[in-house]
């Protein structure tokens, strides 16, 4: 498997409940081998040991508390029942090898006879059944409608092991490892169903660290599953094959344990490399595709800001992102100017009426384009620019996730046209209405009648000759704007790569002949294209975060908190930062987008406490409010912000302090406000300048 694709976890309850199927069946089938008396179901093969019938009644109490386990929080009582059942029952058989006493529960149902192999007392099971009946039911029985804590799964996974050391001994052939002293030995199918049920009941523990990580979709979750079968597999086998060789004198015991020790070692390793070179090859591709989406992002800014028509890009919640250079000298507005889509309406479209209109008929173009997954169709509007003059646009639009590029194509030359052809053709109507009138006067007059005539039709020749032309240039009009838009959506990232690779080339071919004053402007001019290049990247990033999928699940606060900061400690361990984590905070959201909102908050509170001697960064939750919402906040005492200009904190590429005191591209508030809103909350901030900032952010109690 490539673990570059995506990687799917099995389905979280198929395990538990085949696991609850097989115990259930096959203690009923025990159950009928003891009434019929049919060995081959008692004890699989002849001569082994048989599995007695209150451990197969304990099974079928395990399974069915298992299974109602998974079926969830209505039958939770039931399962407990069950549960509960199953604990007596191990702890009373316990009991009698303790105290030396038979209570009467092994032959209840059933008798066997005495000196039954590997049995010590008849119809009694084995010492190990008991414990591990005690410690699976126990599991199932402290477990409630959320899952069991870690405890829980080192509890099923000891019971686990008890039941593998006697499947290894069945494997092996060796007596010993399935029976210890003079006690009950353990079935066969007893230690199969004793090692799946285990397995079934850690499978349910998704909060214990290891079943998270074996069942997540991540590459380490691949790698454990992968490797799982290899650490057991290669010992077990290695182990069967010297056992079988000193069975038969072939080998020392010393010499058996150097080899099986080696052998483990060298297919282990095989094992390891295998996967750290499939890993490897993922990562290789992984960044030859951040690489590939870096460059279109380049090419799609530079064709942007570089396009011969005026665009505008505007999110669904009606700000406006970017605005070209083209759109500033055709307009005259530049982007501080119409910072909202309400703002331009207002002063694109002064008169109200007008500016109803107008709003009306772009939303309903805008939804139907997004319901058929279409572009924006065309349309005219006369727009008032900066300077008062007015223009005639045909405005359309293409949707990209969760913003609209807007392009604006003024044809305010050809609707004067289109104006004077109307004339004309009135004019035409009008000389023909005199034609008429002069036909029905002046019958005599033949000649001038003629003339008249033949002035109109080199008229409408004319007219025709015009209109035909116009037409021309509207078809080779919107043949541009059809190879603009090409363009927009394929090109869009060259120019910005086509300056930064003739710039290096410049540098590498005439870098000997120019003076320093060259080199840096040409440095700052890739410096540049990287930086667009880097707003892109973020771009689209912040539209990624807004289209992926939500999957609500029980998160950690407190532990993704403490490992942003393990990390940020890690990557700057010259400075003396103080983390103030509040322990146990747990909310309900999608993991990896709530991961990245906490990213950015403790981020920028770490970038903005850069000149502080003493750095402090606290991350907490206030008391739940009226609403029931969840209050969390992070709070610095860094260099903070005025709060005249907190109304453009969250927007895209708005930045309260110089690029050269703190770097940044603006992006990340605006990708955690949009996070926050997507699991319906708010964000907002409280800050002086030189005191800190906090960030408050509310997430539903259940989403």
């Amino acid at each position: 498997m490539n673990p570059s694709a995506p990687i799917a976890p099995a389905p979280p309850l198929r395990l538990p409940r085949l696991a609850a199927l097989l115990a259930l069946a096959t203690g009923s089938a025990v159950l009928l081998g003891w009434t019929f008396d049919l060995a081959f179901l008692k004890s699989v093969l002849p001569g082994f040991v048989t599995m007695k019938a209150n451990t197969a009644v304990g099974f079928m109490l395990l399974g069915g508390a298992l299974w109602l386990r998974v079926c969830g929080a209505r039958v939770i009582w039931a399962a407990r029942f069950c549960a509960g059942l199953t604990v007596i029952l191990g702890a009373l058989t316990l009991s009698e090898y303790v105290a030396g006493r038979d209570l009467g529960i092994d032959q209840l149902f059933f008798t066997e006879p005495p000196g039954t192999i590997g049995t010590l007392a008849p119809g009694r099971m084995a010492p190990a059944s008991a414990i591990n009946f005690i410690l699976l039911g126990s599991v199932l029985l402290w477990s409630g409608s959320t899952p069991a804590s870690a405890v829980a799964f080192w509890v099923a996974l000891l019971a686990g092991v008890l039941g593998f050391l006697p499947l290894v001994g069945y494997l092996y052939g060796t007596s010993r490892h399935y029976g210890v002293g003079h006690y009950s030995q353990l079935a066969l199918h007893t230690t199969v169903l004793f090692v799946v049920l285990s397995f079934g009941v850690m499978r349910i523990q998704v909060q214990a660290g290891f079943v998270r990580l074996a069942t997540s979709s991540t590459l380490g979750g691949w790698l454990v599953r992968r490797l799982a079968a290899f650490v057991v597999g290669i010992p077990l086998a290695v182990g069967g094959l010297l056992t079988w060789a000193e069975q038969y004198d072939l080998v020392e015991n010393a010499f058996g344990g150097a080899v099986m020790t080696v052998a483990t070692m060298l297919l282990l390793a095989g094992a390891i490399w295998r996967f750290a070179s499939l890993l490897n090859q993922n990562e290789v591709s992984r960044r030859e595709a951040e690489m590939n989406e870096r460059r279109s992002a380049e090419r799609y800014r530079r064709l942007v800001k570089l396009a011969p028509l005026p665009l505008a890009i505007v999110d669904q919640a009606g700000t406006t992102s970017y605005v070209n250079d083209r759109f500033s000298k055709t307009f005259g507005y530049t982007r501080d100017d119409i910072p909202t889509q309400a703002q331009w309406w207002q002063l694109a479209y002064p008169e109200e009426e007008y500016r109803l209109w107008v709003k009306a008929i772009w939303e309903e173009a805008v939804t139907k384009a997004i319901r058929e997954n279409v572009d924006i169709e065309a349309s005219e509007y006369v727009v008032t620019c900066k300077d008062g003059t007015v223009r005639i646009v045909e405005i359309s639009g293409v949707v990209l996730g969760d913003e609209v590029l807007v392009t604006l194509f003024d044809i305010t030359e050809r609707a004067r046209a289109e104006q004077q052809a109307q004339a004309a053709q009135a004019e035409t109507e009008r000389l023909l209405a005199l034609a008429e009138q002069s036909r029905r006067v002046l019958l005599s007059l033949v000649e001038d009648q003629k003339r008249a005539e033949e002035e109109i039709r080199a008229l409408n020749t004319t007219l025709e000759q015009r209109v035909a032309a116009r037409t021309a240039q509207l078809e080779l009009s919107n043949k541009e704007l059809e190879a603009f838009s090409y363009s927009v959506s394929h090109d869009l990232r060259a120019p910005l790569r086509g300056i930064d690779g003739w710039s290096m080339a410049l540098l590498n071919s005439y870098g000997d002949r120019l003076d320093e004053t060259a080199h840096k402007y040409l440095g700052r001019v890739r410096s540049e294209t990287q930086r667009m290049g880097q707003l892109i990247d973020d771009l689209l990033k912040l539209a990624r975060v807004t289209r992926t999928a939500m999957h609500a699940d029980t998160v950690d606060f407190s532990a993704v908190a403490q490992g942003i900061a393990q990390r940020l400690l890690d990557g700057q361990p010259e400075r003396a930062m103080v983390f103030d984590i509040a322990p146990d905070l747990t909310v309900q959201g999608d993991a990896a987008l709530l991961e990245i909102a906490l990213t950015n908050l403790l981020d920028n509170a770490a970038k903005f406490t850069g000149r502080c001697a003493q750095p402090r960064i606290t991350f907490g939750r206030l008391p739940p409010n009226t609403a029931g919402e969840l209050v969390f906040f992070v709070r610095d005492n860094g260099a903070g912000f005025d709060m005249d200009y907190a109304e453009k904190l969250f927007g895209a590429f708005q930045r309260m302090h110089k690029t050269s005191e703190f770097p940044g591209t603006g992006i990340g508030l605006a990708t955690v406000q949009r996070i926050v809103h997507r699991h319906g909350g708010r964000i907002w901030a409280e800050s002086r300048p030189g005191q800190g900032a906090t960030f408050y952010f509310t997430l539903p109690g259940n989403i």
